[in-house]
């Protein structure tokens, strides 16, 4: 399966600071890539470790006015335990 995303093209290795994302989030609509999900999963983690977006936008501005799809919907559970995200998931989407 390939997923059609928007993928920044600079890699970070600690959180970004609200500078560096008010600028991830200017350019990162821009760069839509087409990837497999081992090659996506490969991206987004250290070392590589770059921002996504699981959306694609129209003209490269992400908002919701130009959205234009999404293959995939992404939990962060970097704060926050397993059991609570599936609980979560089961009260939005169901069993």
């Amino acid at each position: 399966m390939m997923l059609k995303l928007c993928l920044d093209t600079q890699k970070l290795i600690e959180k970004p600071t609200e500078e560096e994302v008010s600028k991830i989030a200017a350019r990162i609509g821009y760069h839509v890539k087409e990837l497999s999900v081992k090659a996506f999963a490969s991206s987004i983690i250290v070392p590589n470790g770059k921002t996504y977006s699981p959306s694609v936008f129209k003209d490269g501005q992400r908002s919701i006015k130009n959205w234009i799809s999404q293959q995939i919907f992404v939990v962060d559970i970097e704060n926050d335990s397993l059991d609570n995200v599936l609980d979560t998931c089961e009260s939005v989407f169901g069993k």
